[in-house]
């Protein structure tokens, strides 16, 4: 039997302060959500950190779910190799302890959609959104904590709000990623965002930012090396549900790899099951003869799952079948690729990481 690779490890819980338009899971404070003791979570942290490099806690506010911040404690002063890191709305970062922040995490995500205060409340569902997120960055800026400005671009998302939000990066001296939409959970599908304008995206970014991650399938046709679509083959989601998937985005019995509270359920059994096998097995028919099928590899599951209609088909940003290869050679003249640190969010998903350059 194959030993797992799996080495990065998201793990959500799914009760949030907030209501935003876009949430993949839906994440809210509801009732309905499971609320786990210390026990149970250290049971499956002490079955899964043996055997990994780090962890993001993302899915919900981590502040919001009982037991784990207690959790955070336990995991870094029994497995110190673990790096955790934490993606935010700022509501979390804003109420832990700023020695906890600087001690027990290595870098976290402050989620900011719009680089204006009314258009970011109205989609996140808060008054004090914008408020929270901003303490938070300024916060994570006076303890010199790894921090990254967490962006997801939807339809909605114009050339000025992109540059704003480099700014915004720049100004509390973060990252910013760009987290692309999926159509699934909360989201409406008038939010997807077309191949076009996702390459316009990239190739109006080429000359304002330097870039640490790329999403594969911009990566391969760009000639800039990629860790490929990660899930079930690096990388792994535990759900509010402690079932095991191979993304955050994909959800539910179809795609869950086991419950990881089952004493049968490891990471050895969930990297060699069927669902995780079958997903680094995909094979796509159309891309047989591209050019980049090696270094691109179909692009993001997940997107193909939710956009194009199967684990079979193609990434619908993918610019050989959807015409934008012009706007992959005028990108491919400005990228310019430069590692940031160690963050957990390279390599655990597909998504687009960037710092902007002098001067933007």
């Amino acid at each position: 039997m194959e030993n797992s690779r799996l080495k990065k490890i998201g793990w959500g819980f799914g009760l949030c302060n907030m209501n935003c338009k876009h949430c993949y899971n839906s994440s809210c404070m509801a009732d309905s959500i499971p609320r786990y003791t210390l026990g149970q979570l250290i049971d499956v942290a002490d079955k899964i950190c043996p055997h990994i490099r780090d962890i993001n806690f993302g899915t919900g506010e981590l502040i919001c779910n009982p037991n784990v911040i207690r959790l955070i404690y336990y995991i870094t002063d029994t497995y110190p190799h673990i790096d955790i890191a934490v993606t935010s709305n700022g509501y979390t970062i804003i109420n832990m302890d700023l020695i906890d922040i600087k001690r027990r995490l290595s870098d976290v995500d402050i989620s900011i959609d719009f680089p204006d205060q009314d258009r970011h409340n109205a989609f996140r569902g808060h008054p004090q959104a914008w408020a929270w997120a901003i303490r938070a960055l300024e916060i994570l800026f006076e303890v010199r904590m790894q921090r990254t400005v967490a962006m997801c671009v939807t339809s909605r998302t114009t050339d000025s709000d992109l540059l704003e939000m480099l700014r915004l990066a720049d100004k509390y001296g973060a990252c910013l990623r760009l987290s692309w939409y999926r159509y699934t959970g909360r989201g409406s599908e008038s939010l997807r965002v077309s191949a076009e304008k996702a390459w316009k995206i990239v190739e109006f970014l080429s000359d304002k930012a330097v870039f640490s991650c790329l999403d594969s399938v911009f990566a391969g046709p760009l000639g800039v090396k990629s860790t490929l679509c990660p899930g079930a083959k690096f990388s792994a989601r535990i759900h509010q549900d402690m079932n095991v998937t191979a993304y955050p985005f994909l959800r539910g019995e179809r795609w869950s790899a086991g419950n990881i509270l089952d004493p049968d359920v490891n990471l050895q059994s969930v990297y060699n099951s069927g669902t995780f096998a079958g997903l680094r097995n995909r094979i796509v028919p159309y891309c047989d003869a591209c050019e980049f099928k090696t270094s691109c590899a179909s692009g993001c599951i997940t997107r193909a799952i939710l956009h194009s209609g199967g684990i079979n088909e193609i990434d619908d940003y993918c610019p050989v079948k959807y015409g934008q290869m012009h706007i992959v050679e005028k990108a491919r003249k400005n990228m310019v690729m430069h590692k940031q640190g160690n963050l957990v969010h390279e390599g655990y998903l597909c998504t687009t990481i960037m710092k902007p350059r002098h001067g933007v």
